[in-house]
């Protein structure tokens, strides 16, 4: 198992994140250790709850979208995601698996360094996992991914105006 790979589940389909919180879910219950950043997100999201069988990173405020943000809340959510992406790598030499939620998005709407998480992908300790979930696929990503699933939509209620349901979708 220390062979440390890269995974990355991306695209406008439903399921990216419940897909990394399943390989989560199933590397903790065979003794893995395991952590969960999540970016773009709600502070209280339940993908980061105090419940949850792994360390959390979570957001430490919330922010909504990045095209409704003014450039100082922009600046302020750049700083404290790089920070969080810090803090998950710097845990890393105790985890066999990290989850970056909504890193690859953060990446391409520049939310995060981008040349940062290349670096700390690339340097990370060689048994460490590493599971990023987001909408499109960079080539700089896709490059240094060993796993690339796409989710592609086909069918949703929310196209029939069926809203998102807690504990369902969000």
């Amino acid at each position: 198992m220390k062979q440390g790979l890269v995974h990355i589940y991306y695209g406008f389909g439903k399921g990216k994140t419940t897909a990394a919180i399943g390989l989560a879910y199933r590397a903790s219950c065979r003794g893995l250790a395991v952590g969960f950043a999540s970016f773009l997100k709600c502070a209280d999201c339940p993908e980061v709850c105090v419940d949850a069988p792994w360390k959390t990173f979570p957001p430490t405020e919330d922010f909504g979208f990045w095209e409704n943000l003014t450039e100082e809340e922009k600046i302020r959510l750049r700083t404290q995601s790089d920070a969080r992406l810090k803090e998950a790598f710097a845990a890393a030499a105790d985890l066999d698996v990290l989850v970056l939620d909504e890193a690859v998005t953060a990446y391409s709407l520049g939310v995060v360094d981008a040349s940062l998480l290349l670096t700390l992908i690339q340097n990370r300790p060689a048994g460490l996992e590493v599971v990023m979930t987001g909408h499109a696929l960079p080539k700089e990503l896709e490059e240094l991914a060993d796993y690339i699933t796409e989710f592609i939509p086909h069918k949703h209620p929310y196209e029939k105006g069926v809203p998102a349901r807690e504990g369902i979708e969000y």
